[in-house]
């Protein structure tokens, strides 16, 4: 399908119509949990004239706008279920398992979240510190938490050789490392002064 998609866009064919309608389900075992979740695949493109020309186009058109909100709400209360469990984990355990999944991420995640609230509403400072140094400080562990996110990092790599990134792995593990390190070595330094 891929070709005829290509042919539509070099010009080698005037009009089409590509519609594929496939649903697929997704498991993943999580500990003795076995997660289900389905996906409708709906691919609907290089219709020229966005008008349906057949009757049995008008159909599938209407057809389709009447169900599809159904099977959103179908997504929908399948997403609120998990959402509900996913509280009681968090309310049983202090944590739930998609926390799991990715530890590191979260951990990036929160800990800038944490850190910004922290630099922004801070009422105090270590004694043998000034405000200004504490900040810097808070915006140095901050900077370090930015560039340990594997995407960030291949972002700004993307950014300074677009032609050819052959910017490796090697490289990137580097940089990661490089702000990991900075970044637990300020953590432990600082670590029972991180209160407000």
């Amino acid at each position: 399908m891929t070709d005829f998609i290509e042919k539509v866009q070099n010009g080698e064919m005037k009009s089409a119509t590509v519609s594929t309608r496939e649903t697929h389900v997704a498991t993943a075992q999580v500990g003795k949990d076995i997660i289900e979740a389905e996906y409708f695949v709906f691919e609907h493109s290089w219709w020229p004239n966005k008008e349906p020309k057949t009757f049995k186009d008008k159909i599938e058109k209407v057809w389709g706008t009447i169900v599809w909100p159904f099977r959103r709400l179908k997504f929908k209360i399948k997403d609120i279920y998990w959402e509900i469990r996913y509280g009681f984990q968090r309310m049983f355990n202090g944590y739930d398992v998609v926390d799991t999944f990715e530890v590191f991420a979260k951990f990036i995640d929160r800990y800038t979240k944490i850190l910004t609230k922290l630099r922004n509403t801070h009422c105090g400072y270590p004694c043998s510190l000034t405000e200004e140094e504490w900040d810097n400080i808070l915006d140095e562990m901050i900077y370090h938490l930015k560039y340990m996110d594997e995407e960030t990092v291949t972002e700004e790599l993307e950014k300074d050789v677009p032609d050819d990134w052959s910017a490796s792995y090697k490289t990137v593990s580097e940089i990661l490392d490089k702000h990991k390190d900075r970044f637990f070595e300020l953590f432990s330094k600082y670590f029972y002064n991180l209160w407000d």
